[in-house]
């Protein structure tokens, strides 16, 4: 009898190796790379992967599947991700459709297929990508993922406060994570990632192992890179960033910024600390690559640097971190993002603004962005320092008004005070990020009322000191410009689509 259940067994697994392509049952695990450099491919089929593979073969080591006719089929994610792998690669895809139909109909289920997976290409195949920017669709009121449920279980409700909507977004995500484990991965031990361009630090709380914080538009790198690394150091996950379009139709092509924008912006991410960095190619309708030479020149370029130059990140022991309030999801994007696609800016928000623009330009690269969300009092997380956004030291200091001069005796009539000169009109930063916004008025998707933000009183610091304060980082400060910085950005690709840099057809 044990004889026969044996036989059973290794024709079991004679089947599922024939089926999926022969697997090797060596793959070695490698040391994981100090970096994964490569390209998000959003369009085409094997070929065209494969095409990718080789052009980027001088200057990547990873390439990211997010193309549906590949990784809902087996067969050819299989094909895909073997030629990746011989070709040295490291790689990822979304989550694959499984159980995979095989020839004659047969059925590889979950178990079979992550096994041949972990037994065929160790860790080369990194994780597997989930969803698509549930933080900004969450932001731009494309999804309700933030709001409650109501009685029936059929509607939704406004939150009473931020906090109870960072709640009601993590459990949302979070479920939708489990079931993508338990439908697809089977519980799996495959890191989970996605891109997304805010709240990053509730999309790790949702569930997410991994995010790639998008570069995109000219959104601020700085405030990105603050956002998604805090999140990433105090509840220790991964971080990376995605550079995609830049320009969106009918102001495109060119889609991606230059070449040597691309450069900069990948040495940037590198000496921040990114372990991932990607760029997305493909365009409008995903039918077509969209790099261009001289962004595999910037590639080739970077990849070199990456040979000749350790990292510079600064250790986080010389960091400081700004703490924000405990469930305060704004995107810091343009002046009057909404919190959580649901409430406008108010006088607390302002406070927040000020803080983040002063403590950008005052530490650099130094600081990080972590919210007061279950931090342990007397803990610093490994930073030199915490600075929470309504302490006197995380706001601009006004300048001292000077004494005039006394008007000299001997003349008879002193000269008129010359007019100020008018403030320049600052050029547009090439990073809008948090401003206050003009006068709260109500939103018509929350209630006629909603409630406050952050209920309790609060000491306003410097309330409207700060105004005019220079702040290169791409801080608007000066409300009375902003509207002439947003019309400016309309040939921007704006963040608010739904899946653009996701799963392509």
């Amino acid at each position: 009898m044990k004889t026969k259940c044996l036989t059973v067994f290794l024709l079991s697994l004679l089947f599922v190796t024939i089926f999926l392509g022969g697997a090797s049952t060596n793959a070695q695990a490698q040391s994981e790379p100090d970096v994964y450099v490569g390209v998000h491919i959003g369009y085409g089929d094997v070929a065209e992967a494969k095409e990718l593979i080789d052009r980027t073969a001088s200057c990547a080591n990873f390439v990211m599947i997010g193309t549906s006719r590949i990784f809902n089929s087996g067969p050819k994610l299989n094909e895909t991700f073997q030629y990746a792998y011989d070709k040295g690669f490291y790689f990822m895809s979304f989550t694959p459709s499984l159980p995979y139909s095989g020839i004659n109909s047969s059925i590889v289920g979950r178990n079979e297929w992550l096994q041949y997976a972990a037994a065929t290409w160790g860790n080369r195949l990194v994780g597997f990508y989930e969803d698509d920017e549930p933080g900004g669709k969450a932001l731009d009121g494309k999804s309700n993922a933030a709001l409650g449920r109501s009685g029936s279980g059929n509607g939704t409700v406004v939150p009473s406060d931020a906090t109870e909507a960072a709640k009601n977004f993590e459990r949302t995500l979070s479920s939708s994570l489990s079931s993508a484990r338990t439908i697809d991965l089977n519980h799996s031990s495959y890191p989970l990632f996605t891109a997304d361009y805010g709240i990053y630090w509730f999309d790790y709380k949702g569930g997410y192992d991994g995010l790639f914080a998008e570069f995109v538009a000219n959104y601020s790198r700085q405030l990105t890179v603050a956002l998604v690394r805090g999140a990433a150091e105090v509840q220790g996950k991964q971080w990376g960033v995605l550079i995609g379009w830049k320009y969106t139709p009918p102001n495109a092509p060119p889609y991606l910024e230059s070449g040597p924008e691309m450069y900069d912006d990948m040495i940037y991410a590198y000496n921040s600390g990114a372990k991932y960095i990607l760029i997305y190619d493909a365009n409008e309708g995903w039918t077509g690559d969209i790099l261009l030479p001289e962004h595999i020149q910037a590639m080739q370029q970077f990849w070199q640097y990456v040979q000749d130059h350790p990292r510079q990140s600064f250790p986080v022991s010389t960091r400081t971190a700004l703490v924000l309030p405990d469930g305060y999801g704004c995107g810091f994007r343009w002046p009057g993002d909404k919190i959580w696609g649901i409430w406008y800016q108010d006088e607390t928000s302002e406070i927040i603004n000020n803080a983040t623009g002063y403590m950008l330009n005052h530490y650099g690269d130094k600081l990080d962005i972590i919210y007061d969300d279950g931090l342990q009092p007397g803990s610093n997380y490994g930073y030199s320092q915490l600075l929470y956004w309504n302490s006197p030291d995380a706001q601009p200091t006004p300048s001292p008004t000077p004494t005039p001069s006394p008007t000299p005796t001997a003349s008879p009539t002193p000269s008129p005070s010359p007019s100020p000169s008018p403030s320049p009109t600052p050029t547009p930063s090439p990073s809008p990020s948090p401003t206050p916004t003009q006068s709260p008025s109500p939103d018509p998707t929350a209630s006629p009322d909603p409630p406050a933000l952050f209920p309790g009183e609060y000491v306003y610091f410097l309330v409207g000191i700060a105004v005019g304060v220079a702040v290169p980082t791409g801080i608007f400060l000066l409300r009375r410009k902003t509207r002439k910085a947003e019309k400016n950005n309309i040939k921007i690709a704006p963040q608010n689509s739904d899946n653009v840099y996701g799963a392509r057809g």
